[in-house]
C-alpha cells in the first residue's frame, strides 16, 4: 500500500539516530495496510495503523516506518503518530521527500529528524517551542530542514528526569 521505502532507508535512519537512542533491529512490519487504508482519501489512517501495531516488549520502543501517505482525524496528512508514553509510533517518509525528488539526502535527513520526534513522542516528550529541537511541532516537510536530529537541552533534561 503507497509507495516501497527506499532501499537503505530504516538502516540508515539507525545508523544515524543520536543519544539516548541505541541498539536497534529492522523487522517486517507484519501489519496489513489495506486494513487501516481509507479509499476515499487514498491515504492510510495512522490511528488505525496504530492500533494494529503490537505494543514492543521490555523497555524496547517500536517505530513502524512505511511508504504510505498518512492521515489522521481531521488532519489532511501527517508524518508520524505515536502514543505518548506509549513506546509505539508510525512514521511516513511519503511528503518527507524534496519538491522534485532528486535529493535523496533530504528525504534521509527529514526520516531522520521524524523519527527522532516521534521517539521523543514515544518517550513522553511534548511539543517544544525551540525552533532547532526535534520536538518542534512542524506542519511541512520544510520546516523540517530547520531542526536538528538532537533534543534541545530542555527536552535532554526532561528524557534525564523520566530516567531515559
Amino acid at each position: 500500500m503507497g509507495p516501497k521505502l527506499p532501499d537503505g532507508l530504516a538502516r540508515w535512519v539507525l545508523e544515524h539516530l543520536p543519544y539516548p537512542f541505541i541498539g536497534s533491529t529492522i523487522v517486517p512490519l507484519g501489519v496489513d495496510l489495506g486494513e487501516c487504508h481509507d479509499r476515499h482519501r487514498n491515504q492510510v489512517d495512522a490511528g488505525s495503523l496504530l492500533q494494529e501495531l503490537p505494543p514492543p516488549s521490555d523497555d524496547l520502543l517500536k517505530m513502524a516506518l512505511v511508504g504510505a501517505d498518512l492521515f489522521y482525524s481531521v488532519m489532511t496528512y501527517v508524518f508520524g503518530l505515536t502514543e505518548l508514553g506509549g513506546r509505539r509510533g508510525v512514521l511516513s517518509c511519503y511528503r518527507l521527500r524534496d519538491e522534485l525528488g532528486t535529493r535523496p539526502e533530504i528525504l534521509l535527513q527529514r526520516t531522520l529528524v521524524e523519527t527522532v520526534h516521534e521517539l521523543g513522542h514515544s518517550l513522553g516528550l511534548v511539543h517544544c517551542v525551540v525552533g532547532e529541537c526535534p520536538m518542534h511541532r512542524t506542519l511541512w516537510a520544510e520546516g523540517i530542514d530547520t531542526k536538528k536530529e538532537t533534543y534541545c537541552p530542555s527536552c535532554l533534561a526532561t528524557l534525564v528526569k523520566n530516567g531515559h
